[in-house]
């Protein structure tokens, strides 16, 4: 493990073997969390990060690893120097998830950070990157947009203006139906803005 992270290694093949280096960092990152030991990575998949890409604003697996483990770690300004970076390119072999999750843990670092106009932003890509289902990341994502958006700019989230895909308007309209129902007692009408008051106060709840 230590030969694949040596300054050597990365630097005279980290390009070449770049996917094998993701590869070994999914699983690396994985047994960090499971062992309770985050932060021990940190420094190492920064290191391979830098050595692999193309450009600093190719994303790859590695990033998503990366950002994974400084929330762990609640590592927020050691995060900065990654995910400051924005995302023009793909590395070869990462996987549709690992650029929505990573997008979603950079809006988490982000709000750590008290970042809230970038988390706001990291949260719109994970609801417009192009997807043929609604993740649970996704319903995470909207709820947490929501909020920084009440918070930022004293409105709700535009889905149209933030070019959410449709897959996901429609599911969340459908939660947004059902919990409207909750909120609202049976025989009462109310207006829709009443209706948008009681499901955002259960978004703060849900936070």
């Amino acid at each position: 493990m230590r030969q694949i992270y040596s300054d050597q290694f990365l630097q005279s093949k980290g390009k070449k073997y770049k996917e094998y280096v993701c590869l070994v960092t999914r699983a690396y990152s994985e047994y960090l969390i499971r062992i309770e030991k985050p932060i021990t990575g940190i420094a190492q998949i920064m290191k391979a990060i830098k050595a692999c890409r193309e450009s600093e604003e190719e994303v790859s697996a590695l990033h998503n690893n990366f950002a994974m483990l400084c929330l762990k770690a609640k590592c927020f300004q050691h995060s900065k120097m990654i995910i400051d970076h924005p995302i023009t390119a793909v590395m070869k072999g990462t996987l549709p998830i690992e650029i929505m999750t990573y997008n979603y843990y950079r809006g988490l670092l982000n709000t750590g950070l008290q970042k809230f106009p970038e988390a706001i932003e990291c949260f719109r890509k994970v609801l417009s990157q192009p997807t043929s289902l609604c993740h649970a990341v996704h319903i995470e994502a909207y709820y947490k947009v929501s909020l920084l958006n009440l918070i930022v700019k004293g409105e709700t989230f535009d889905m149209k203006a933030g070019n959410v895909s449709n897959i996901i308007q429609r599911e969340i309209q459908n939660r947004e139906s059902r919990l409207m129902e909750m909120q609202v007692p049976a025989g009462v009408e109310a207006t829709d803005g009443t209706l948008r008051v009681n499901w955002h106060s259960a978004l703060i709840e849900a936070w």
